[in-house]
């Protein structure tokens, strides 16, 4: 009976490390989701959207470390995290310095948003284009 106890626990462990890792990284690209995540942290800091443009170019998060995929028994060579490229336009009536760092800062802490690429402005600051890379399992359930 400990046994399966023991069992049990490693299994309830396991789960909840893989239901945080889809938070992080969700199962499969869901871009729809993302976009829509992108708009309401630029809304919510006082910013307007003007465009999102996901790069079609899907590149392997983890070239050197490609990991063997087993599906029905048989072994498949994918990289399991894929990185995706996403360009940001957003405008500001007002400009200023400190409203778009505390915008950086929200998609820096965003649990998917991993990396700000690019941040580029014009002169008066009133418009600004962000590039970020997010991540996802190249895996279906």
């Amino acid at each position: 009976m400990e046994f399966k106890e023991q069992y049990n626990i490693i299994e309830k462990e396991v789960e909840r490390d893989i239901n945080k890792l889809y938070d992080i990284l969700p199962p499969k690209e869901n871009l729809p989701d993302i976009m829509a995540q992108i708009e309401a942290l630029v809304n919510n800091h006082g910013f307007v959207l003007g465009s999102i443009d996901i790069s079609s170019k899907k590149s392997d998060a983890l070239d050197k470390n490609n990991l063997p995929l087993i599906i029905s028994g048989e072994v498949i060579k994918t990289s399991l995290i894929k990185e995706v490229d996403i360009n940001v336009f957003i405008f500001d009536k007002d400009g200023g310095y400190e409203r778009v760092k505390e915008l950086l800062d929200a998609f820096e802490r965003h649990i998917r948003f991993i990396d700000i690429i690019s941040f580029g402005f014009e002169v008066e600051m009133k418009t600004y284009s962000i590039i970020l890379k997010t991540y996802y399992l190249n895996y279906e359930e």
